[in-house]
């Protein structure tokens, strides 16, 4: 015996469930966790690769403009650039130089623009879900009045 279908409206949209993590506490947790583990490969994978390391900053990047949108993708491409001038600095590179030279300027300007891309994505994807419950709604509404 198998149970009936749920109606469309009462369906739990996954998409959305996908998109939007509350409370800000979480989002937050999360930011940060990602942060640590990044600061915490950065050591091996430093003594394993030297300075290419910086690459991995895309990760972090990525998992706050998930968390917190386009502004908040940006701000973290922005800011992953002292980060990564500070760790290396740690390990007694010449950050500055290493971040913003020659190969390292098109690094952190891609990280930058790839934060408030996916950051863009995620909103866009938020508005679209808010568009397409209130479709629903109205939908719903519609056949509602039109069955009375």
């Amino acid at each position: 015996m198998t149970a009936a279908p749920m109606p469309a409206q009462e369906r739990r949209n996954p998409f959305r469930s996908n998109l939007i993590i509350e409370p800000l506490s979480k989002r937050v947790g999360l930011a940060g966790g990602a942060l640590v583990l990044y600061g915490m490969a950065f050591i091996p994978v430093y003594a394993a690769g030297g300075t290419g390391v910086s690459a991995l900053s895309i990760f972090p990047v990525v998992v706050l403009a998930w968390l917190f949108g386009a502004w908040g993708g940006l701000l973290a491409g922005v800011l992953i650039v002292p980060l990564n001038v500070s760790l290396l600095g740690f390990f007694g590179e010449s950050g500055l130089l290493v971040v913003l030279g020659s190969a390292g300027v098109e690094g952190s300007a891609l990280v930058i623009v790839v934060g408030a891309v996916v950051g863009l994505l995620r909103d866009l994807g938020v508005r679209l879900d808010h568009h397409l419950t209130e479709w629903r709604r109205a939908e719903r509404a519609l056949r509602d009045s039109e069955n009375r």
